[in-house]
């Protein structure tokens, strides 16, 4: 019963007891800025079909093949699955969500979430709230997106090497900029750096008070690693920590993808393999036209909603809790 509290109190988004007022620390909630058309990197936007509305954000890790976090497509009590295939569509180098074109987008063909998602017993969560969740999904498209590149997930030989305390890492995410302001986000891809803490066999800590972090409309995002001239995929973006006095802005949980490589190639029928070329950091890629991405917020969210949904979100919104997707 223990575990089932946690995991349902990391469903809601109310702020814990003795939080700090948002707009105290605005700029730890931001701490970043829009990304620029270097720095797509394999970023995507998972949003609902035929629309610019934002459900959650993605990794493209091979031309077919996207990783995200397996809570994006469950109800708000983690019980069952309630967004499908058919539902969502996948975009692609867009550094703005208001501006897709046709072309950047694709169907999904099929999603599988991870077997044992809120399904490990006696895994002890700490007070940050890091167990192991197994928050994790594949997501294939029906064609392949060949102008953009697939991230490689940092392979088990790097990882020691890779996570350790202090380690810069890259977030990125079309979610929200800040809770208070903005509750259905601004549409712009947004990108930042912020160190990695700690972390178990599947899950690591990264942030903290201060601290760059993500947000709402991150969910299954890129964590991303520099290692010499290549950019790994390290992680994707779960939940916030349960011991931090903001919702977004005191460090977020993340999963480790290193540990899934096997689960992946096992779901996404041949799709995928771990033998992706590397990608160059820095490598211009091509963005929307007319987009060079500003200096200025840690990530935004999708396009502009209609007006029952912003309804909606504004009166749900000091009921949920800390999973960081953007629709309900």
């Amino acid at each position: 019963m223990k575990r089932i509290a946690i995991m349902l109190s990391l469903c809601l988004l109310s702020m814990p007891a003795g939080a700090e007022n948002i707009n105290s620390k605005k700029d730890a909630i931001v701490g970043g800025r829009p990304a620029n058309g270097a720095e797509l990197h394999g970023t995507v936007a998972l949003v609902m079909r035929g629309s610019n509305e934002l459900l959650c954000t993605g990794t493209l890790v091979a031309p077919q093949v996207v990783v995200t976090a397996a809570h994006c497509f469950h109800n708000q009590e983690q019980t069952e699955i309630v967004t499908f295939a058919s539902d969502l569509e996948v975009v692609y180098g867009a550094l703005d969500l208001g501006r897709i074109r046709s072309e950047q987008r694709r169907t999904i063909s099929t999603i599988v979430t991870h077997g044992q998602y809120m399904k490990v017993e006696n895994v002890p969560y700490d007070t940050a709230g890091i167990g192991q969740n197994n928050d994790i999904a594949v997501m294939l498209l029906d064609r392949a997106i060949e102008d953009y590149p697939a991230i490689p997930i940092l392979p088990q030989s790097l990882a020691a090497e890779v996570m350790t305390a202090g380690r810069p890492l890259i977030v990125s995410g079309y979610g929200l900029t800040s809770i208070d302001d903005q509750p259905m986000g601004s549409s712009k891809l947004y990108y930042a750096e912020t160190p990695y803490v700690r972390g178990t066999k599947t899950e690591f800590i990264a942030g903290g008070e201060g601290k760059s972090d993500t947000c709402n409309g991150d969910s299954g995002g890129p964590v991303y690693a520099r290692v010499g001239q290549t950019l790994y995929l390290v992680g994707e973006t779960s939940r916030a920590v349960e011991d931090g006095q903001l919702i977004c802005g005191s460090g977020g949980i993340y999963t480790l993808t290193t540990p899934y490589t096997n689960w992946l190639k096992e779901n996404s029928r041949g799709l995928y393999t771990e033998q992706q070329p590397p990608q160059t950091v820095g490598t211009p890629i091509a963005a929307n036209p007319g987009e060079q991405g500003n200096q200025g917020g840690c990530s935004a969210a999708g396009g502009a909603p209609s007006s029952a949904a912003l309804l909606l979100m504004l009166a749900l919104l000091p009921f949920l809790r800390r999973k960081r997707r953007a629709t309900l």
